[in-house]
């Protein structure tokens, strides 16, 4: 009962806003003060029929959003990047790729984004 209690109070000062669901007025008044966070994935083939092709997507945006309620401060989720740098999973199909410096330049250019909407911290 006691780590419920616990919990309960951190979840009251917390802010977490979701960029998708958002409208614009309300992004421009939660970017300044919160942290933006991009979950990033990939999508990419697993050996076998036993695993989605977005495993890595899934899970990733569902730890941010309970990292979200569970830390103290505000944070805007952003929409998750669904492809990773992921050439070594090219030859069995089924894997969707970015090269390393486009993937890297997709992410610096989504940061730009937020910066230019607002944020001043992202992660």
């Amino acid at each position: 009962m006691r780590l419920w209690r616990r919990q309960a109070r951190r979840v009251q000062s917390v802010t977490s806003t979701i960029w998708t669901e958002s409208t614009r007025d309300e992004l421009r008044a939660a970017l300044p003060e919160s942290v933006v966070i991009i979950p990033t994935g990939a999508t990419e083939q697993h050996g076998g029929p036993h695993l989605v092709t977005g495993h890595d997507t899934f899970p990733v945006v569902e730890v941010v959003q309970r990292a979200a309620v569970l830390a103290t401060g505000s944070f805007v989720i952003a929409p998750a990047l669904p492809f990773g740098s992921s050439q070594h999973h090219l030859p069995f199909g089924a894997t969707l790729s970015l090269s390393t410096g486009t993937y890297y330049r997709v992410v610096r250019e989504l940061v730009e984004s937020e910066v230019a909407a607002g944020a001043e911290s992202s992660c």
